[in-house]
């Protein structure tokens, strides 16, 4: 019966042959079909006096005598052809022209295919000891545990011929031998071993070196356990080194130890340490030595156990030769119990991996260097939805799309040629859409370290991905916002600034009691016209501020009915145009006058009532206001449209969102988005009832304040300051401006009333300024030419002179309140241009501590001559069509389209027309739309 080959086999057999050859005391010959050896052991090579490189590749039968070759061929050719082989006895010729004689057992080694690779030949000497056919030296020696009676030649060479056969067989018997059977192999060796020797029992030991212990490993109990051992007397499981000190030295050393019952006290403390045996008169204990194990002083081979052979006799001789066998069948033994300990581990390892791939969250795949799937992991099943059966042997040209499959292998390939892990992004276009995944791609190796293959372990970075993305556009319309902010502060800067000194110069003239009534209306058109266009720059500007989210909540005293009435006048010819029923109900519980914002609840009310006419075809469009406790308005616009389906509703609120109907008659999908906003901003809540097919009603909650009457007459504060009360001398004012109108403006205003105002127009003449007028106030623009006011503030606190002088800061930017923290903690006051100039001495009096005389406005109180004298009924000469179109405009707003139809129209009596032109350039639309009952 052949051997499997040792290539082919687990490392363990492939071990213990290297072992046999290296240590054993045994001569072993590996051949070649072609009788050339491909190996011999170290002890053959020493045996016959050739070294072994020079043994190696030469032909087995020129060592054998010249009468046995015939024979030696014909046993090798037998064995090649499987027939059972007898052991054949030749002779061979040494070195020194010597003849031994032995006896020799052929065995053939197969290799996978069950073909004859290479022959196994195993020795045994039969020359006795002191005699050879030519008078060749003795071989052998003392024993190593000391000197004693020898044994007779003959009994010793064939103890030992007998033992060396039982090793070679117990060799043989590892090889190919299942897992499973190898402890009870290992048991059944130690047996073997133990009787040919006549031991009562045996055992061997591992040392422990991190805890100081010697661990039993393998245990014979003897042939008579029952009697002579049983398992109450059997050796300990664990000796302490400490307790075997003595034993443990002279193993260190690599020195056979035989401890007998008569010796030392201390060695028979070691003795009985093995536990009670009354049958056992001396034990022998072989160090195991193991080249695998270095001494960390010395990096001598050191001793990793011991074999112990407990006997029921004194001392024994033993030759040098028995004391290697038993050595080499020591170390054979363990290190099959190294590799079965190794190989567990492995075991344990290769499930822990297999269960780790397989039950991993992570996608994992295994392919050979052709870049066929060699495994995959059940993870990899479900996400792509395939059989692993479908997907193992193929490559991912067989599963994926051609130019991902493509980069896929090419991944794969660049791993193997470089040999090195690598890490690249990869996009997988599914049923459901793409999907990315970071794949981090490295080389599989063997037990050689070659590459057999490429493991990759994929993670999904798609929600990453997006979420980048959506990070650039987020940070792409953060930088248009802020350049947008930018843009508009400069806007603001350069319309505020110039309006500011139009309107300032309008109130001076307004003071002017010599102004004939021609003088004062013209003042008050452009007046009027100047306050129009103050409102078209805030509006842009607070639209702006609502999509950046610093608009803030403005609640001041309005009459709410007014309002409502506003929008009814608004919404009615649009609704009326479309055939739809508008009407306005205002509970009788509500306060008509309030503190709320009123720009906030316009703006809603303005976009859910024109959302429910745009898309509200037949039925009406209602606008209801109630009470709810509290002091909240409770407000519903309700319509009879097409309604909103539910699976709609959940992000209609979100900007750009946009339902069914919304985004069939286009939009921004803005509009209710910026209406929440700015329902939470003044403390209420927006929601929504609806449904398909029928209708819709929107309701909002605002908290307000209630107050009288008196809290909408004019302030003490509109009128104008006459002089100062109570003078104390000269105040002195710096009015720092790089708008030279704008100082003229501030001189023109202050002087009046008893100011003295010194200007500077930049930095360094401000400072200049401060220090040698030292005022009691300086009045400063936030923007100067090369710098700014807080920097020019700074500096003129900076001195001992006027480090005490209040500043009042005059922003013409809409978002002076986002500066806050960043500076304007420096004034005493901040006013936004263009502002009343009672703002402004207000903000001087709260500075200074002044009061003033007043006198009550009276400039631009006056009404246009004539203007409102119309009536309804002065419009009866104009035709219907024009009328029509006329109304068209004022609903719209388009004053310009208004003004060329009324001078276009034929049939306006010249003095309605003069009125009606009056009342468009004062933008008078209450007083228009009262004319033209819209």
């Amino acid at each position: 019966m052949g051997l499997r080959s040792a290539e082919s086999s687990s490392s363990g057999p492939e071990q213990l042959c290297r072992a046999l050859m290296e240590h054993g005391n045994n001569l072993i010959y590996e051949l070649d079909t072609h009788n050339s050896i491909v190996r011999v052991s170290r002890f053959a090579a020493h045996r016959i006096g050739h070294p072994a490189d020079r043994l190696v590749g030469s032909d087995f039968a020129e060592l054998v005598h010249a009468e046995d070759r015939a024979a030696v061929r014909q046993a090798l050719a037998a064995a090649g052809s499987g027939a059972a082989q007898p052991a054949l006895q030749h002779r061979v010729l040494n070195h020194d022209g010597t003849v031994r004689r032995y006896t020799s057992v052929v065995t053939p080694v197969l290799n996978e295919r069950g073909d004859v690779s290479s022959y196994l030949v195993n020795a045994f000497e039969l020359t006795e000891h002191g005699n050879t056919e030519h008078g060749g030296t003795e071989y052998g020696g003392t024993g190593h545990g000391g000197t004693g009676r020898r044994r007779a030649p003959e009994l010793q060479l064939m103890r030992r011929n007998r033992f060396q056969e039982i090793l070679t067989e117990i060799a043989s018997a590892f090889i190919d031998l299942p897992p499973e059977r190898t402890h009870e192999t290992r048991a059944a060796s130690l047996a073997r071993v133990s009787r040919s020797l006549g031991a009562v029992r045996s055992y061997i030991y591992e040392f422990r070196h991190e805890t100081d212990t010697l661990e039993r490993i393998h245990y014979w109990p003897g042939d008579h356990a029952a009697s002579v051992t049983p398992p109450s007397v059997a050796p300990p499981a664990t000796l302490s080194v400490n307790s075997f000190s003595t034993t443990t030295r002279e193993l260190q050393q690599g020195r056979t130890v035989q401890i007998e019952r008569d010796q030392t006290a201390e060695l028979h403390r070691e003795l009985e340490a093995l536990g009670p045996s009354p049958s056992v008169a001396s034990v022998r204990i072989v160090p195991l030595t193991d080249a695998n194990y270095r001494s960390e002083h010395d990096g001598r081979t050191h001793c990793v156990g011991f074999l112990g052979i407990e006997l029921d006799r004194r001392r024994i001789d033993w030759s040098d030769d028995e004391e290697h066998l038993l050595t080499a069948f020591a170390r054979m033994l363990f290190a099959i119990h190294r590799r079965a300990v190794i190989r567990d581990e492995l075991e344990r390892s290769r499930r822990f991996l297999a269960d780790l791939i397989e039950h991993s969250a992570s996608i994992i795949t295994v392919k050979s260097l052709e870049g066929r799937y060699a495994r995959v992991n059940r993870a990899f099943e479900e996400y792509f939805d395939l059989d692993r059966d479908k997907v193992l042997g193929r490559t991912a040209a067989d599963l994926f799309p051609g130019e991902m499959a493509e980069k896929i292998m090419a991944m794969d390939r660049s791993v193997i040629e470089t040999e090195r892990a690598q890490q690249h992004e990869v996009t997988i276009e599914l049923a459901d859409g793409a999907h990315h995944f970071l794949t981090n791609v490295f080389p599989v190796r063997d037990y050689a370290g070659a590459v057999v293959g490429t493991c990759a372990i994929p993670a999904e970075i798609t929600q990453q991905k997006e979420a980048e993305q959506e990070r650039i556009a987020l940070e792409t319309a953060a930088e248009a916002n802020r350049a947008k902010a930018a843009f508009l502060a400069n806007i603001s800067h350069e319309v505020r600034t110039p309006l500011n000194a139009v309107v300032g110069f309008l109130q001076i003239l307004a003071r002017d009691s010599e102004l004939k009534p021609q003088q004062a209306e013209y003042l008050r058109i452009v007046n009027r016209n100047a306050k129009h266009l103050i409102t078209l720059v805030n509006d842009i500007l607070d639209f702006s501020r609502i999509e950046s989210g610093t608009v803030s909540n403005r609640a001041r005293v309005f009459r709410l009915d007014e309002t409502l009435n506003d929008l009814h006048a608004i919404f009615k010819r649009t609704a009326e145009l479309k055939g739809l029923q508008f009407s306005v109900e205002l509970d009788d519980a509500v306060p008509r006058l309030i503190v709320a914002d009123e720009h906030i609840i316009r703006q809603v009310l303005v976009n859910l009532i024109g959302n429910a006419c745009k898309f509200t075809t037949k039925g009406y469009v209602t606008l209801q206001v109630g009470l709810l406790p509290g002091s909240r308005l409770a407000i519903a616009v309700s319509d009879t449209g097409p309604g909103i389906p539910k699976h709609e509703q959940s992000h209609l609120f979100t900007a750009f969102a946009q339902a069914r109907t919304g985004a069939a008659s286009g939009g921004t999908g803005l509009g209710l988005a910026i209406a929440k906003q700015l329902v939470e901003l003044a403390g209420g809540e927006i929601t929504l009832q609806s449904g398909d097919g029928i209708g819709s009603t929107f309701r909002f909650t605002i908290p307000f304040r209630e107050t009288d009457e008196e809290a909408i007459a004019p302030e003490r504060s509109e009128a104008r300051p006459m002089v100062i009360a109570r003078p104390q001398g000269p105040w002195r004012v710096l009015a720092v401006d790089d708008n030279l109108d704008s100082l003229r403006m501030l001189t023109a205003v202050l002087e009046p009333v008893g100011f003295e105002v010194f200007t500077a127009q930049d930095a360094e003449e401000a400072v200049w300024s401060a220090v040698q007028h030292t005022p009691h106030v300086v009045v400063i623009d936030m923007r100067l030419a090369g710098t700014d006011g807080t920097t020019v503030t700074y500096t003129i606190k900076s001195t001992p002179e006027t480090r005490a002088t209040p500043v009042i800061a005059i922003s013409a930017t809409a978002f002076a309140e986002r500066n806050a923290g960043n500076g304007l903690e420096v004034f005493a006051e901040v006013i936004t241009k263009p502002f009343q100039l009672s703002e402004l001495f207000q903000a001087l009096a709260r500075v200074l501590g002044l009061e003033y005389h007043y006198r009550e406005p009276h400039e631009l109180e006056f009404e246009p001559q004539g203007a409102h004298s119309l009536a309804p009924s002065d419009l009866a000469t104009i035709h219907s069509a024009m009328l029509a179109e006329l109304r068209e405009a004022l609903l719209s707003g388009d004053i310009i389209e208004f003004k060329r139809l009324v001078l276009q129209a034929e049939s306006v009596n010249d003095e309605v027309r003069r009125q009606l032109i009056a009342l468009a350039e004062e933008f008078n639309m209450r007083m228009l739309r009262e004319v033209f009952e819209v």
